[in-house]
């Protein structure tokens, strides 16, 4: 049916204002964007099923990516070197002292070892100064050092340290939740060395947070920061990655645009780690001291970095950041990525506007024009998703297309026909109608006499008896 021009564009108008009110509350609520991912995540499986993975938020600061990954042929196994086990006393304390440690990375140093990564955290009480001032000196000689510390969450904050901020994220750079996040805010030992000038700081353990079996901490929120653990770090070292580089999807991944790493993390930025025996350790710390021949030929082989790890009368001490070690060795890689990018502003309300119009012909007509019409707007939305990697706001369209048909013409109703008269049967076809004839009653029995007649005739015998026996009257005198 026709449609004025002024109801049809007061139509479009209303719908376009609906579809449009929805899409900045999409864009201004994170909470309704879950709507949108869910649909994000639905067109995902139908156009690229063979993409396993997914991470973004869907906006235009954040798009939706999908990607494919391939699990590492070749897994490295990382170079440990355990401390703890000192049988000819070579070292003057154990656990190892300041100088100590400062005497190990200068001959590590001499070997050629460049790229060091301390697990067990630097705490020493009362420590001598001098020994403390060569540590930091070993430290800065060495091109990449990662060290440990445990963190904590206390009544009072302290500022984030020299060491870990270079190797931190801001909040803005995470997507998704933030702050599901463990938050910390200082140091669990004050007197912890974290290095000066070049190194990296992690953390080893979150003191103030609750241990799981098979799952580890990679990630915490120190103010506005957020911090990794050494372990994490350590990889990056390896693989040549900044941490800036990293994409952290709260409750997804952790990604490594550059070299295609993908950790898969929780909510809690959390890990999941397999309960595997781990091997042994390559080599001891006190072969170091006055390294042999073949130990030197062990340690120059190895790829970068030298895990420093710490074995203590608990054997669970060595083996569980050997586990998270290996586990981020294992992370498989992004070989191929597709990204529904998002359009402008402007542009994305212009086809918004467009796709509404459709959707105002799709319920205003009939017949092959809204077969058209519906096919246009189908068509171009798979198009644009599946081939043109833009993806378009499907809940406001969707909107458009319920207030359009909820606002579609109704046909005027046409008044009621007046009854006619029934004609006058015929002559011809006229039929007698006679009554029906009434139900025969059945006569009502006559019901037997009380006193049967045999019963009564001996009475009347008695009565005539008694007549006999009257004698007759004589007639009177004087009469005949």
């Amino acid at each position: 049916m026709p449609v004025r021009p002024n109801k049809l564009f007061f139509r479009i108008a209303l719908a376009f204002f609906a579809s449009a009110a929805c899409w900045f509350l999409l864009s201004m609520l994170p909470s309704a964007m879950k709507v949108e991912r869910a649909m994000q995540r639905g067109a995902h499986w139908i156009f690229f099923s063979d993409f396993q993975q997914s991470s973004g938020l869907g906006t235009l600061e954040h798009p939706f990516m999908m990607l494919q990954l391939q699990e590492s042929k070749q897994v490295p196994t990382p170079f440990v070197i355990a401390t703890g086990d000192d049988p000819d006393r070579i070292f003057d304390a154990n656990p190892l002292s300041p100088s100590d440690f400062a005497v190990l990375l200068e001959s590590m140093y001499k070997s050629d070892v460049t790229d060091v990564m301390i697990a067990s955290p630097l705490t020493w009480q009362q420590a001598d100064p001098f020994a403390l001032e060569a540590l930091e000196i070993a430290i800065a000689k060495t091109r990449y050092c990662v060290t440990s510390a445990p963190v904590t969450r206390a009544a009072e904050t302290d500022p984030l340290p020299a060491a870990m901020v270079r190797a931190a994220i801001p909040l803005t750079q995470v997507r998704g939740n933030f702050r599901t996040l463990p938050q910390v805010n200082r140091l669990a030992i004050a007197e912890s060395v974290l290095g000066k000038e070049k190194s990296w700081a992690g953390f080893s353990s979150i003191e103030s947070e609750s241990p799981t079996p098979q799952k580890e901490f990679l990630l915490a929120r120190w103010g506005d920061q957020v911090i990794f653990s050494s372990s994490l770090l350590a990889v990056c070292v390896r693989e040549g990655i900044r941490p800036t580089d990293l994409l952290v999807d709260v409750g997804i991944s952790i990604l490594s645009p550059r070299t295609g790493h993908w950790w898969a993390i929780d909510e809690f930025g959390r890990c999941n780690v397999n309960e595997t025996k781990p091997s042994s350790p390559d080599l001891l710390a006190h072969q170091l001291i006055r390294p042999e021949s073949k130990d030197l030929a062990i340690l120059n082989k190895h790829l970068p970095p030298v895990h420093i790890l710490h074995k203590a009368s608990n054997e669970d001490s060595l083996q569980g950041p050997q586990r998270l070690l290996q586990h981020l060795y294992a992370a498989p890689r992004v070989v191929d990525k597709i990204t529904w990018h998002r359009l402008s502003v402007v542009s994305e309300l212009l086809v918004l506007l467009f796709m509404t119009s459709l959707a105002i012909l799709i319920v205003n007509h009939h017949g092959p024009l809204r077969l058209l019409a519906l096919l246009m707007l189908a068509g171009f939305w798979i198009f644009t998703v599946r081939w043109g990697a833009t993806w378009l706001p499907l809940s406001p369209t969707l909107l458009a297309c319920l207030v359009a048909w909820r606002l579609q013409p109704q046909p005027n109703p046409s008044p009621d026909p007046l009854p006619t008269p029934d004609p006058a049967p015929s002559i011809e076809t006229a039929v007698t109608i006679l009554p029906k004839p009434l139900p025969e009653i059945a006569p009502e029995p006559i019901p037997e006499p009380l006193v049967s007649i045999e019963k009564i005739r001996p009475q009347k015998k008695r009565k005539k008896v008694l007549d006999d026996n009257i004698s007759p009257q004589l007639p009177l005198d004087g009469f005949d």
